[in-house]
């Protein structure tokens, strides 16, 4: 029976709560959005009652819980100069970056301290106060040159009875002459605006710190070495080419065990050199003093009647927060949630076929610090040992699974159990009901997730991800949708980037590639005529398609790039969709004629290696890195554009899909030789490569510079080129209908890789961003392939012309075909028409004697 869920709450002075559309489900999160909307007073107990009953039934249940809202710390932020500093200017401390999380427009008290006393000579002077929230001091005034000076900004909040405070310092030390300076910051990701993202006030020990140094705009030049508080040179401050860089990553085991991580950045100019640091404190991770901290009541069990309870026993906190627990499994070395964060101690782990596991169960603090402990266990293979045998087993066991009660619940965490439970079942063997089960649970898990929830998310994508790999059944079209609906909902819940990995971004390119699989199939095709017809046939197809690939592309990208600091870049996915992106600064020219790549060549295609039939259209089996050389000169005209130069840094994204099908089935003039000039009426448009997304910031189309001759080259791997044909690049611009318009990039196309005879790649130019294309086509008389290379023959004929008419052209002649008739002598006709691969081509040497030797004068 269908069980109904309603959330109430009441205030301890009897007002009632405001609470969103999603109370009526089994679990209630509540957002930040959904907290202000509520209007939820801070420091007040809050009764939340679920009541539960049957559909038709007036019998419920009800069940409360009581919560306080507390107030969150606030988050104290100094920018200004660290390190060395001339002893001669002004500088300014500014702290406008501190913030109260639960009301960021809040007003704040700044409080602004300066030691060792006395800082300065004249005990009377106090600076320059251009703002509360800034100290501006002339540095000729502090005491002595070559001391050290820390100066600390005091965030205190101003509503009555608000006690919270919170400090951040700078220390610079005045040298004289003119020493180089710069700023050094943690990187902490980017927010929504492109703005840096605050850090919490604790660095959490259990992750990698990353530093950035800004030099300032006279000292641009200056050599760099970090080194850390002892002195000695950090090599993770040196980049893959051995050169120091402006961004240092310090992996945990280089942390202390308590305290702080200090970093000191040397700038080295001619005959002087300067120094920056930072202070960055580390939070105290969960503790566990004594074994077992995680453990399970079983260690061995026999497939597939079994269940381990897994217990989290002994953890505690030195700063006094309150824990959450995670609980899932180690794969390859990653750990791959199964239960989200939450505060329950215990977990009933389910879902694996005979094999050794490792589960693990990590406490989490209130900054995110976790630590994790492990435990053994073995599933052993039953007593049935025939394929029939086992087959009967699993549909069992497929029976008992009843996919309409767990909709009816709305607990997202016993459909994700479930479907583990359906993947073990057909890693283990087959049956009839096995598929029906397998794509249910996919459409059902769309019913029960809740796309505001990051962690309920994250367990939701890897639940797909398994469940969509089991065994060789085809999924539904239907069960395809629910993947896209999936990823773009793990996305959505992810919009602020906090905490995704790059693991979590490669599973969600997997799902959106699987969605894709099932959702919009077609037969398979092969060899270059297939390739026409399966491109005819999908043009009808949805443009839904295109919208989930490109929108959650777009959010899989932001995601990547959220995650990236300036001189930094990424690349993630697989083989089938793989996705790229680069931040530099504008203002140092790194940019310019700089080679982006994209190369998940290396990956396998997701479908094949999970057992599933390809049955998209257009994959081309075409290996090799695409890449985006940068115009030069884009550094200078990028820093004048706003929209190009966010807060100093611009990214560029990229992403290859190596099957056009999906994108190209939504043009809406496709495939019409009229986009291509020079094209013979009536051809037909053979793609020969992936599509290539090409964008910067938040630009998608458009010029990539704001300046003349501002082209980028574009470096796109290609499978079945054709010598014969001609080869163009179509840009596909979006249209205002949903759907796409196809365009040629309107310059030549440059084989860039040749092995032997075999072109592998091509370059192509574009002075616009969007999504490109390679295409073959069959030329008007006339107009042969301009760059055609064509492999040497094996021996050199013997050539006997005939009826060559050798009057001279008039100018009415030109564009006109020639006809000539000629004949090889002494020569092999199958040898003439072999393939590069070394086999006969006999259908191309069928139509070369059905041609009797007369042939259009394409290559004269």
């Amino acid at each position: 029976m269908q069980v109904n869920y309603l959330w109430t709450c009441a205030s301890a002075d009897g007002s009632t709560c405001t609470l969103p559309d999603a109370a009526a489900n089994q679990q209630l999160l509540l957002g930040a959005s959904d907290l202000a909307a509520a209007s939820f007073k801070l420091e007040t107990d809050y009764t939340f009652t679920l009541t539960a009953g049957f559909t038709g039934s007036a019998v419920t249940s009800t069940a409360s819980t009581v919560v306080r809202f507390a107030r969150s710390p606030l988050r104290a932020a100094l920018a200004g100069p660290s390190g060395d500093v001339p002893a001669t200017k002004n500088f300014t401390f500014d702290a406008s970056k501190s913030s109260d999380p639960d009301n960021p427009t809040t007003s704040l008290k700044y409080d602004f301290s300066c030691s060792p006393q006395p800082c300065f000579s004249d005990v009377t002077y106090t600076g320059v106060r251009p703002k509360q929230s800034s100290w501006m001091v002339d540095a000729s005034q502090l005491s002595a040159i070559n001391q050290p000076y820390t100066f600390t900004v005091t965030v205190s909040g101003t509503a009555a009875g608000d006690t919270r405070q919170a400090t951040a310092s700078l220390t610079i030390t005045p040298r004289p002459g003119n020493p180089p300076t710069g700023t050094i910051t943690r990187f902490c990701g980017y927010d929504a605006t492109g703005n840096l993202a605050a850090c919490l006030a604790k660095h959490n020990p259990t992750q990698d710190l990353l530093a950035i140094l800004r030099l300032d705009p006279d000292f641009r030049s200056a050599s760099v070495q970090w080194v850390n508080a002892g002195g000695q040179q950090l090599q993770e401050g040196v980049n893959a080419q051995g050169t120091p860089s402006t961004t240092l990553t310090v992996h945990p085991t280089a942390f202390p065990t308590a305290g702080a991580v200090i970093l000191q950045a040397v700038m080295r100019m001619p005959g002087v050199n300067g120094t920056a640091s930072i202070n960055v404190p580390l939070n105290n991770p969960p503790n566990c003093p004594q074994a077992p901290c995680f453990f399970t009541d079983i260690n061995s069990t026999v497939f597939p009647a079994y269940t381990f309870v897994g217990a989290a026993s002994g953890w505690s906190d030195a700063d006094g927060d309150v824990l959450t627990y995670e609980f899932g499994q180690m794969s390859n070395g990653d750990y791959r949630a199964l239960q989200p964060a939450g505060p329950s101690t215990t977990y009933t782990f389910r879902g694996f076929e005979p094999g050794s596991y490792q589960l693990y169960a990590c406490a989490i603090d209130t900054s995110g610090a976790r630590t994790c402990a492990t435990a053994p266990i073995q599933v052993q293979q039953p007593a049935a040992v025939t394929p029939a045998d086992k087959a009967a087993l699993v549909e069992s066991s497929v029976t008992k699974i009843d996919v309409e009660q767990l909709a009816s619940t709305g607990d997202v965490s016993a459909v994700t159990d479930a479907m583990q439970e359906i993947a073990s079942l057909a890693a283990f063997s087959t049956s009839p009901g096995l598929a029906a089960k397998q794509n249910a649970l996919l459409t059902t898990l769309t019913t029960v997730m809740n796309p505001n929830d990051p962690g309920a998310m994250a367990t939701s994508l890897n639940a797909a991800d398994r469940v969509s790999d089991a065994g060789t059944a085809a999924l539904t079209p239907e069960a395809g949708a629910a993947l896209l609906n999936v990823t773009d909902a793990f996305v959505t819940s992810n919009a602020d980037a906090a905490g995704v990995t790059d693991n979590q971004v490669n599973t969600a390119t997997k799902v959106l590639v699987k969605g894709l699989d099932a959702a919009y199939s077609s037969p398979t095709n092969t060899g270059s005529q297939g390739r026409r017809r399966a491109l005819l046939a999908t043009s009808t197809a949805s443009i839904s398609a295109y919208n989930s690939l490109t929108s959650t592309l777009s959010g899989l990208m932001s995601l990547m790039a959220a995650g990236t600091p300036t001189g930094g870049s990424k690349t993630l996915g697989t083989s089938d969709v793989c996705m790229s992106v680069a931040r530099e600064s504008p203002l140092d020219g790194s940019l310019d004629s700089r080679q982006l790549i994209v190369d998940c060549s290396g990956g396998s295609s997701t479908a094949a290696a999970a057992g599933h039939r390809r049955r998209r259209s257009l994959l081309l089996d075409a290996p090799g890195a695409t890449s985006v050389t940068m115009p030069d000169g884009f550094s200078a005209a990028c820093a004048t554009d706003p929209v190009c130069n966010q807060t100093d840094t611009t990214t560029v994204s990229q992403s290859y899909v190596s099957d056009p099908g999906t994108i190209l089935g939504n043009v809406t003039n496709w495939p019409h030789a009229s986009l291509v000039p020079g094209a013979q009426s009536g051809t037909q448009l053979t793609p020969i490569s992936g599509v290539l997304t090409f964008s910067i910031g938040a630009k998608t189309t458009g010029p990539i510079c704001s300046t003349a001759n501002c082209t980028a080259t574009l470096t796109i791997p290609v499978a079945g080129y054709n010598p014969d044909l001609s080869t163009t690049c179509l840009r596909l611009d979006p249209d205002p209908t949903a759907s796409l318009a196809a365009s040629s990039v309107g310059v030549a196309v440059v084989p860039s890789s040749i092995t032997g005879t075999v072109i592998s790649s091509v370059n192509c130019t574009s002075s616009q961003l969007g999504q490109v294309v390679a295409v073959q086509y069959t030329p008007a008389p006339g107009q042969g392939p301009a760059t055609s290379p064509s492999p040497s023959p094996a021996a050199s004929p013997q050539e006997a012309y005939a009826g060559v008419d050798d009057s001279p052209l008039n100018a009415s002649d030109v564009g006109q075909p020639i006809a000539f008739s000629f004949k090889f002598e002494n020569y092999n006709y199958n040898e003439m028409f072999r393939t590069a691969d070394g086999r006969d081509n006999t259908t191309a040497l069928d139509d070369f004697k059905e041609s009797e030797g007369v042939f259009l004068g394409r290559h004269c």
